[in-house]
């Protein structure tokens, strides 16, 4: 399983099946899991596409 992260694949690592784990152990409901998954997974692509900008940026800087 992968995750494509603006054209990068990012293998699952063992903490977001922990994370995912320990909400669901937690007791949350369906409704209440998605939503604190989807925050974590916004703060996944936040990174990521933070992470792509500043090497675009690079690149063109280098391209010179």
């Amino acid at each position: 399983m992968c995750l494509d992260v603006y054209r990068h694949d990012v293998r699952p690592k063992a903490g977001f099946e922990a994370v995912m784990t320990g909400a669901i152990q937690r007791g949350l409901s369906e409704d209440e899991l998605l939503h604190e998954m989807s925050q974590m997974l916004d703060s996944l692509l936040a990174h990521f596409a933070a992470v792509e900008k500043s090497a675009a940026t690079r690149r063109r800087w280098t391209d010179f």
